[in-house]
């Protein structure tokens, strides 16, 4: 199906790594000079990708698209390409959450490696079952007790803190779970499994007993980590899964501004919101005179960026300078797309860490979250 304008950012940002480092396209004829592309190209995904994706209402097609690719649907595929922070609440998730288990299963054959997964979707049932199917008398005979019960429920939170002196943090989680203690659960995802995908995408999935956790955890737990490692594309994304879009857009302005742009640039079609983010969303939009439209351009690595007098982004040929702001992967100009080098992945994100602010991603991205419906309707005082 057709994708948005947030998903087609997603899409060209993740996937053209392979082609814009001289690859052919994967599963098309050879081309002479290039080094052949293998039959499966992970998408590669850092906070950039995800914030464009989290704005997207296409989820369910980004998803098929990142899952095919990879060809593997288990958590830690769905990890990798963030997913866990942009798909909402909803039948992708509940899909993408019920695959991870059946692919746990089958990886490990063992229900203690599903256990987590299924009873995150309240599927019991199979789980018992799959205890059944092999002989995991054990948690077979405890499973099949009920948990509505209070006496039930304290013994699963007495088995969770039990699995928690074992240090079997995944097996934990699901008994914290199946307590229904779900801040519980989420604190494990967050300091002993140190993702913070999975607790995400526990928020969600429990969204309907506490609609307050998701954005608790967003601030409380991604947006401190995301500002203890200065990745203001990740901190842009804690704001808008706590629905809080101008903050986001603050946090980029204020990596501008690291960056060494202007705090004072002119208006903008910034000044269409509040007073309150209008400066914010002035300097980002003007900054580095980003203030005609967006357009492609090569991209070599370690060369500076600089604003044509069109209005257009261009190449400088400065060689031995500073890498520029939204250079620091060796993008191309469009959307902020291009080859990059090798990068280290965050441990609590899985992601792979933004190395730096992006002017060009920054400034299309803004307009396009200017245009949104969520923008709009905060501009409008609605929570």
């Amino acid at each position: 199906s057709a994708l948005d304008g947030f998903g087609r950012g997603f899409v060209l940002r993740a996937f053209s790594a392979w082609e814009t480092e001289g690859h052919d396209t994967a599963g098309g004829p050879p081309v002479a000079g290039k080094p052949p592309a293998p039959a499966h190209l992970p998408p590669r995904v850092s906070a950039v990708e995800v914030a464009w994706a989290l704005q997207s209402d296409c989820h369910s097609t980004l998803l098929d698209l990142c899952l095919d690719r990879l060809g593997d649907r288990s958590w830690p595929a769905l990890r990798s390409v963030g997913a866990g922070f942009w798909l909402p609440a909803g039948d992708a998730l509940l899909l993408a959450v019920d695959g991870a288990a059946k692919a746990a299963f089958s990886a490990a054959k063992d229900p203690e490696a599903c256990a987590l997964f299924y009873l995150a979707l309240g599927k019991k049932r199979p789980l018992v079952a799959l205890c059944r199917a092999v002989q995991n008398t054990k948690l077979h005979d405890f499973l099949s007790n009920d948990f509505s019960l209070p006496r039930w429920r304290c013994a699963a939170l007495k088995n969770a803190f039990s699995l928690l002196t074992k240090q079997k943090y995944e097996l934990a989680v699901a008994f914290f779970l199946l307590a229904e203690d779900v801040d519980a659960a989420v604190r494990v995802c967050t300091r002993q499994l140190a993702d913070l995908q999975l607790a995400i995408v526990l928020c969600r999935l429990y969204a309907s007993r506490d609609m307050d956790l998701l954005a608790r955890t967003a601030k409380g737990e991604l947006r401190p980590h995301a500002d203890s490692t200065a990745d203001c594309w990740l901190a842009a994304t804690a704001c808008l899964i706590a629905k809080e879009p101008l903050d986001a857009i603050g946090a980029l302005a204020a990596a501008s501004g690291r960056a060494g742009f202007p705090a004072d640039d002119p208006p903008s079609p910034a000044q269409s919101l509040n007073p309150s983010a209008s400066a914010s969303c002035a300097s980002l939009l003007s900054a580095d005179g980003l203030s005609g439209s967006l357009s492609a351009g090569a991209s070599s690595r370690g060369s500076d960026t600089e604003a044509c007098s069109s209005g257009e982004l261009r190449e400088s040929g400065g060689s031995g300078g500073a890498a520029p702001p939204g250079g620091g992967r060796g993008r191309p100009l469009a959307l902020g797309v291009s080859s990059r080098l090798p990068e280290p992945v965050d441990p609590r994100t899985r992601l792979l860490t933004a190395s730096a602010y992006e002017p060009a991603a920054a400034v299309a991205f803004v307009r396009s979250l200017l245009a949104s419906p969520l923008l709009r309707l905060k501009q409008h005082g609605a929570p």
